[in-house]
């Protein structure tokens, strides 16, 4: 062994390396397998005299690098668990969202309140609208479509056709063909229940523009230009870059 006085005696075959900011330690111990360790402040080589970061290099790998891996180990089951957290959360929201619809589509048709031709006339322009809306805004949104509301890994940020004017068109086509189902079957119970819905969309986007806005550079702007379900007061999207996908 070396000693770290000047009056040390150096031992045959060995080299030696001073003690180099604090990497010392007072203690004998292993540094790693090549047969190195500390003694009183110097690292000791039994092949070669290695420097002053290989030295750090071997510490660190003796010392903290076990604890790295840990905390990169611990981040990758935090993001995994949040994923799948958003996952169940998203597919309760589809499934409360089409037992609303389903809902109103069972009611039996009734006679709360009266339909005239032109009351009639109404409800069947709501209908075609809501659906013409919606298949505009699939065929805009292409193969990324999903009932989730979780970003697609298929999926692209758009801001063209309907997207230009309102940030939910599918939401908007759903409310419109849910209205006209509702008031054509003159029944409080449908009405109740699209009242419910309207009121479950504005939830559920909150929490869908949530993850778009961590997902899509810019989406904030966008969503700061553009309403979300009526398109009155509104600005052309701004742009964006559509071709950032996730």
């Amino acid at each position: 062994m070396l000693l770290s006085n000047p009056g040390q005696q150096h031992l045959p075959g060995r080299h030696h390396l001073p003690e180099a900011n604090g990497i010392g330690d007072a203690t004998d111990r292993n540094c790693g397998s090549n047969g190195k360790r500390i003694c009183s402040g110097t690292l000791v080589c039994d092949s070669r005299t290695i420097s002053r970061d290989a030295a750090r290099g071997h510490l660190r790998s003796a010392t903290g690098g076990k604890h790295v891996d840990e905390a990169k180990r611990l981040t990758t089951d935090e993001e995994s668990s949040r994923h799948l957290r958003d996952l169940a959360i998203a597919w309760g929201l589809v499934a409360v969202q089409a037992v609303l619809i389903v809902g109103i589509l069972l009611t039996p048709i009734d006679g709360d309140w009266p339909l005239p031709p032109v009351a009639v006339a109404f409800t069947t322009a709501l209908t075609w609208l809501g659906i013409a809306l919606i298949v505009w805004a699939i065929l805009v949104f292409g193969r990324g479509v999903t009932p989730s509301p979780l970003p697609s890994n298929r999926a692209r940020l758009q801001t063209r056709g309907p997207y230009r004017w309102i940030r939910h068109p599918m939401y908007t086509g759903v409310i419109l063909l849910m209205a006209g189902s509702a008031i054509g079957r003159r029944n409080w119970f449908a009405a109740v229940l699209w009242v419910v819905l309207v009121v479950f969309f504005l939830a559920k986007m909150r929490w869908e523009e949530r993850r778009l806005i961590e997902t899509y550079p810019g989406y904030d702007s966008y969503r700061e230009a553009v309403p979300a379900l009526i398109p009155f007061g509104s600005r052309a999207a701004p742009v964006l870059d559509s071709s950032v996908s996730v």
